[in-house]
């Protein structure tokens, strides 16, 4: 608890300032494990408090408590960064370092992706995890007053949209050598995970990836064309999504063509073709 990123020191009276801070959720697993009777609290079984139903659901999803990613994972992970304490240029395989997974309460969670996302999307997308009324009351970030809640920040600037459309709030980091963003699009009801096996100083990798597939999943469910969007790069907090505003769908029967969403093959609607529907399904697999 003594490291620096974990205590940065106490905020004054009055101050009205942000302080990151991961004490109370060390404070909240060290209780956790206390009252599961667990010896220790790398005894415990983080994925207890889950719903029965979910936990058999998500078998392979993994609580990373102490060791080394390779303990866990064939994936290699890549540090890149210079922020821990070396150059751009120096390049860190950290599949055998010892240290890496090394977390508390919500430690370094292993899992495909989908089941990322699945466990995301039990928790803000069909409340299994949490009553509806903790989510959206404690733990969501209210819209335009505050970037994070109870380990939940607000998304909404990576996604390109305005609210409501646009609204997204979930969680981002990196683990060293790794990093990963989870979302969650209340308005269409539906969530996202991506990672990356590389590091970097920003962190971008991710957000940049989540801008381009919210927006091809939004134009999938709209039935209208994938907008134009890049992701504008700036610092760990700051950068964001900048979409040109989605195209009205090409006259019914006309305009499609097979585009790639989430690892599948999809049919698009699209003002450069005059593939049908049903042509364009004929050779999109």
């Amino acid at each position: 608890m003594s490291l620096p990123w974990v205590y940065t020191g106490k905020l004054s009276p009055g101050h009205h300032g942000h302080s990151y801070s991961s004490t109370n959720f060390m404070l909240l697993g060290l209780v956790l494990a206390a009252k599961s009777g667990a010896a220790s609290w790398s005894d415990f079984d983080q994925s207890s408090p889950l719903p029965p139903a979910m936990k058999e659901q998500l078998k392979d999803v993994v609580f990373g408590v102490t060791g080394k990613p390779s303990d866990y994972t064939q994936l290699h992970g890549e540090d890149r960064t210079t922020y821990n304490g070396k150059s751009a240029s120096d390049v860190i395989d950290v599949s055998d370092v010892s240290g890496v997974f090394a977390g508390w309460t919500a430690s370094d969670l292993v899992a495909p992706v989908t089941s990322a996302a699945e466990l995301v999307h039990g928790i803000y997308g069909s409340y299994s995890v949490a009553p509806q009324a903790a989510v959206e009351g404690v733990m969501v970030p209210k819209s335009n007053e505050s970037f994070y809640g109870f380990g939940t920040f607000n998304l909404s600037h990576r996604t390109g949209v305005e609210m409501p459309k646009g609204t997204a709030y979930g969680h981002l980091g990196a683990t060293y050598g790794f990093q990963s963003i989870v979302a969650h699009f209340p308005h269409y009801n539906f969530s996202l995970a991506i990672a990356s096996n590389i590091e970097t100083n920003f962190q971008s990798q991710p957000a940049a990836a989540l801008c381009r597939a919210f927006n091809m999943a939004r134009a999938l469910l709209e039935k209208r064309p994938v907008p134009n969007c890049t992701y504008v790069d700036g610092s760990y907090y700051s950068g964001g999504c900048k979409c040109d505003d989605m195209p009205p769908s090409p006259p019914s029967g006309r305009g499609y063509k097979c585009d790639t969403l989430f690892g599948k093959k999809r049919c698009f609607p699209s003002h450069d073709s005059s593939t049908s529907y049903g042509d364009c399904e004929k050779t999109c697999s």
